[in-house]
């Protein structure tokens, strides 16, 4: 219900009384695509159109959570507004994310708004939960990308964007925090133009008032120095300039921000009303440039300004739609503004969720690819043909069993349906349907094409499988026969480890479940066993990753583990080529296998900006925001060449030679042999990267002897062989760190990443917000900056280097000792550098005591 207020001036109220807008927590809009019958083809279509998946991403604290929990009170799903600082957030429902105010797991929840369903996904900004938003990315439609007003575009905001950008989500802009000294929108539209390399379309301006209570624009106001009388709540922005409608919002605070009142420019009493003469002129000139960037753009707007030759007369409904264009499209950003702490410009941002994303039916049609087939086949989006759909996500409930959150892209997901994981090739039954309300859940009949949900009773489905299903017999036998599979997620390689052990043999099982179910979850996450000493081994992104785990292990899963100190993840790479020739022969459980193998192994160039690199030198993996470990690359000699693939003795055999291993079976062993042995390398037992391996012999004794067992070990021999006999080199994790600090510290910086770090710097920026005196955490008229609050403001620079990540532990305590608790930074893995030779043997002797 919506009731229309006109206060005394004459200006519009615009009311929607809290907790009427929907009728109860669980409302779906009539366009929801969670049913209980089989629509018809129109219905289905109208369902899927009024869908918007979105996701929030953003770097660590710029407001994520904080923006989420508004969206949910406004729309009517929560009673009160949750606070970080409280810890009473509906989307942070772990007891590790409400002690430490961060996000650690993404967090899915549906709500209501305009008549639309709305699929959330709320994910990490810390960079050691990366692998957290790339899997919620895979499977939106859109994302709202939250700046933080103050710092501008941050590290962690480049690296999301990247992500969003690399499966073409479409995005919008909230600039966040605007009520705080030193917050502004230009320096923000320009950093997203130069730094991520975008177009953005300013849909809003932030504005003040002063003491005369004239409105102005925040941005000149504070660039002139004007007196600017905070509001009631001690906010700097007073209110937002809506750019299409030339309407001031202003958002009160008696009502948490749910009364919002219009006061429209073009009100022919506003030109001679001095409380508006001052932003009138600003409000023409962001009406003209928002025209004017469409028109270069959009040939719909060019036609319609030729009509009216004036950028005032344009309607906001033609304009409204070539933002939607440009923003499925790619070509451009809508830029929204306000402070979501102070409750201010949120309703907005969901208006724009409706007006400007995409629904399912408006994104490209998805790919599958299908065993034995080189294209990829579209499938299109339809309720009644085959079901494809992906895994992104498994939750273990102690309740519930494995819980598997899953985007339905094709065909009507329904509840005890048989279905057909294309990867692990496996029959799986859902049990039951469910859509996600945080940590909340109610259970559905189906899940309809373009729809998220989860599935209740999978044994055999991790993240990144498809699954797909049909009801009837022949299509569904022609499913797993092709076993198609729609584009998954990869997770990065772990850059820190350390060891864990159970207190007693009694609690070994449990510890094993733990880590299975912890392994399930996140598979960024890995588990080995160190074949030499037993020790069981955890590999994650970052010291916080582990910090988490093991807080989990003991807390959640009440383990009891003795939880080693937090270690590097280094690699080991060859220097020189080398060929190797196994001969096998072995006794296993009393079976006598043998085999001969020769394998070469060449070192491979890591893809590089910086040329060749000597011992030492930096040499990076990638260049962009996903980082990809060269892995081994295996290659055999094929059938059809002048060589034979594989040589038999006859003299060995009575006619039993012809009949070994068919083909695959035997590549498939050489793989296993091959990758298990570069699983451990020789120098402190990394794993081998950068290594290409080709199989140029292999001679079979027939199938008695020559098993595939005989085959990989093998294989696994001649690797090992070679391993030890050609120079290895160890590589340690790179960095790519941003380090801001005000100028009076930026030497004593400097020379701490050169010397003591060993880092190369590779440039200074300017950044005119640097912090220069601690203050408290509280949400007053201060600024925020990386994770330190600050009162005042000064000139910094952004100090930008490569780091190994071996220099970079406990860098936080030491930057805020240099800085006198005002520096920041961020870090991200960029790639591998060659280890010196004498910090090669301090690590060697480290590990092994001599």
């Amino acid at each position: 219900m919506l009731r229309i207020v006109r206060p005394l001036g004459g200006h519009l109220s615009l009311v929607i009384p809290h907790r009427q807008r929907f009728a109860g927590r669980r409302f779906l809009p009539a366009g929801g695509a969670h049913y209980t019958t089989q629509p018809s083809s129109v219905e289905a279509r109208n369902r899927v159109a009024k869908i918007r998946n979105i996701g929030i991403i953003a770097h660590i604290d710029a407001g994520k959570t904080t923006t989420t929990e508004r969206m949910l009170y406004y729309s009517g799903f929560s009673h009160k507004i949750g606070d970080v600082d409280d810890g009473d957030t509906v989307m942070d429902f772990m007891k590790q994310e409400r002690e430490r105010g961060i996000t650690i797991q993404s967090a899915a929840i549906t709500f209501g708004w305009r008549d639309h369903q709305i699929n959330l996904i709320d994910t990490p900004g810390h960079v050691d939960f990366t692998f957290e938003v790339e899997r919620s990315i895979r499977v939106l439609d859109a994302a709202v990308t939250i700046v933080d007003g103050v710092a501008g575009v941050q590290a962690q905001t480049e690296t999301v964007w990247r992500q969003a950008a690399k499966y073409r989500i479409p995005r919008l802009v909230f600039v966040n925090k605007l009520d705080r000294v030193g917050g502004g929108l230009d320096k923000t539209v320009h950093q997203l133009r130069h730094k991520l390399a975008t177009v953005p379309l300013v849909c809003q301006i932030p504005l003040v008032k002063n003491a005369a209570g004239q409105w102005l624009p925040m941005d000149t106001a504070l660039a002139k120095g004007l007196d600017v009388q905070p509001t009631g709540n001690g906010s700097l922005l007073a209110g937002v300039l809506d750019v299409l409608t030339l309407d001031i919002m202003e958002f009160d605070p008696q009502t948490e921000g749910s009364r919002i009142t219009r006061t429209s420019l073009h009100d022919s009493q506003v030109p001679t009303n001095t409380t508006y003469s001052l932003v009138l002129p600003a409000a023409i000139n962001a009406r003209v440039a928002l025209v004017e960037a469409l028109a270069e753009l959009d040939e719909r707007i060019v036609d319609l300004f030729l009509e009216q030759e004036d950028h005032m007369a344009i309607p906001v409904a033609p304009l409204q739609a070539a933002i939607r264009r440009l923003t499925i499209a790619g070509s451009a950003v809508p830029v929204l503004c306000g402070s979501a702490f102070r409750k201010s410009g949120v309703q907005p941002v969901l208006d724009a969720v409706v007006d400007y994303f995409p629904s399912p039916l408006d994104r490209p049609v998805p790919h599958v690819n299908v065993v034995g087939q080189t294209e990829a086949h579209a499938i299109p989006l339809t309720h009644d043909g085959s079901l494809y759909a992906l895994a992104f996500k498994v939750l273990q409930d102690a309740r519930r069993g494995p819980m598997v959150f899953v985007r339905v892209y094709a065909g009507t997901l329904l509840q005890r349906q048989t279905l057909f994981n294309s990867h692990s090739r496996q029959k799986e039954r859902a049990t039951k349907l469910l859509t996600m309300y945080a940590n909340d859940v109610e259970e559905v009949k189906a899940i309809g094409p373009g729809d998220i949900g989860v599935i209740l009773g999978l044994k055999h489905t991790r993240t990144g499988n498809t699954l797909v299903g049909n009801s009837h017999a022949s299509t569904q036998s022609r499913l797993v026969k092709q076993a198609p599979k729609l584009q998954g997620v990869v997770p990065p390689p772990p850059v820190f480890f350390c060891s864990v052990e159970p207190t007693s043999i009694t609690e070994e099982k449990a510890l094993t479940k733990a880590l299975d179910s912890l392994m399930l979850e996140d598979p960024s996450l890995h588990v080995t066993v160190d074949p030499e000493t037993g020790q069981t081994l955890l590999s994650g992104m970052g010291e916080l990753h582990l910090e988490i785990v093991r807080d989990r292990l003991l807390r959640d899963y009440k383990v009891q583990a003795n939880v080693g100190t937090i270690r590097i993840a280094y690699r080991e790479t060859i220097r020189t080529p080398i060929d190797a020739t196994a001969n096998y022969e072995r006794e296993v459980l009393g079976k006598l296998g043998k085999v001969d193998v020769t394998v070469a192994l060449v070192p491979l160039e890591p893809e590089s900006h910086h040329g060749n690199t000597a011992e030492g030198e930096e040499m990076s993996t990638v260049a962009t925001a996903n980082v990809i470990d060269v892995p081994p690359i295996l290659q055999l000699l094929d059938p059809a060449r002048a060589q034979p693939r594989a040589s038999i003795d006859p003299a060995k055999t009575d006619n039993q030679a012809v009949s070994g291993p068919d083909f695959e079976a035997i590549r498939e062993s050489l793989f296993s042999g091959i990758e298990q042995t570069l699983s451990r390398g020789e120098i402190l037992g990394f794993p081998v990267v950068r290594v290409g391996v080709r199989v140029t012999g292999l001679r079979l004794y027939g199938e008695s002897l020559s098993s595939t067992l005989a085959i990989r070990a093998g294989a696994a021999q001649a690797v090992r062989q070679a391993l030890r006999q050609v120079t290895c080199d160890l590589l340690e994790p790179l960095m790519d760190v941003v380090i801001q600090v005000p100028d009076v510290h930026l030497g004593a910086a400097m020379s701490d990443v050169s010397g003591v770090r060993r880092g190369i710097i590779l440039g200074l920026d300017e950044h005119h917000d640097a912090p220069t005196a601690p203050a408290s955490k509280h949400h007053g008229n201060s600024t925020h900056l990386g994770t330190e609050a600050n009162d005042t403001m000064s000139h910094g620079r952004l100090l930008h280097a490569h780091i190994p990540l071996s220099s970079m532990v406990g860098y936080a305590s030491a930057l805020r000792s240099l800085t006198a608790g005002t520096g920041t930074f961020t870090m991200h893995l960029v790639g591998y550098g060659i280890v010196t030779a004498q910090e090669k043997a301090a690590l060697i002797k480290e590990a092994r005591g001599f």
